[in-house]
């Protein structure tokens, strides 16, 4: 079967996997997945550009109309409205409207605290690029809101943010939440990635992992690969 779409991804990219995940799961919707690396400029090659000139993933390419689609959240919903989708993804009318506001919800929240989080405090070091420590701080308090908003507001009437079964924003969400494996040793890994003060939202990536299955090992491989490799670098440079 040829592939109508194809999905250009870079798999450290968060909203990259949630992507990932949804063409994985419904292979119905023809979609073939195609890992690029950032790191490498590949995403700057002229054949991307003219795809998207944003030069951003994750990117939607139509076969059919031969344009790109860039942002994943609007990728998601696109995927999610096609009707080899099951309804609970996205298209049911009574999750439509909590699902979109908990999309809208995690750019200013979960996302805009943990990226900055995991950049400042991770990512920047080992690639020699300046690190604010303030900008870090801010991050961690928003979040700590985001998690408390989480916990006590999107899980509280049921496993999943919209309810009883597993949505587009579920997968958006939790695969920024598996980006906080790459905090180093210490209080914020504590607090952020192991999560003792949030019970709910340890059980809903849980549910999640295990609602996704083997997918979700093959997604977030590559991240759990990067963070064991800087963890590894950290325990050497300790012992010089």
């Amino acid at each position: 079967m040829t592939a109508a779409f194809e999905l250009y991804v870079d798999f450290m990219s968060q909203p990259s996997r949630a992507c990932a995940l949804m063409a994985t799961l419904h292979p119905k919707l023809q979609v073939e997945v195609k890992p690029i690396f950032i790191h490498k400029k590949q995403n700057r090659t002229p054949a991307f550009l003219a795809m998207n000139p944003m030069a951003t993933v994750p990117t939607l390419y139509d076969k059919n109309t031969r344009k790109g689609q860039p942002e994943s959240c609007t990728i998601m919903r696109k995927l999610a409205r096609m009707h080899v989708v099951p309804a609970h993804w996205y298209r049911d009318p009574s999750v439509i409207e909590r699902v979109d506001a908990a999309l809208d919800w995690h750019h200013s929240a979960i996302r805009a605290g943990e990226a900055r989080l995991v950049w400042h405090r991770a990512l920047a070091p080992n690639m020699g690029a300046k690190t604010l420590p303030q900008v870090a701080e801010e991050a961690a308090l928003r979040l700590t809101r985001s998690l408390n908003e989480l916990e006590t507001y999107w899980l509280r009437d049921g496993h999943f943010v919209a309810g009883e079964q597993i949505s587009i924003a579920d997968l958006i969400i939790a695969c920024e939440i598996e980006q906080l494996c790459l905090l180093p040793e210490g209080e914020e890994r504590t607090k952020f990635h192991d999560r003792p003060a949030y019970p709910k939202v340890n059980a809903f990536m849980k549910l999640v992992r295990e609602t996704v299955g083997a997918p979700w090992l093959e997604v977030t491989k590559h991240v759990h690969k990067v963070a064991a490799k800087q963890a590894q670098a950290r325990l050497a440079a300790s012992k010089l």
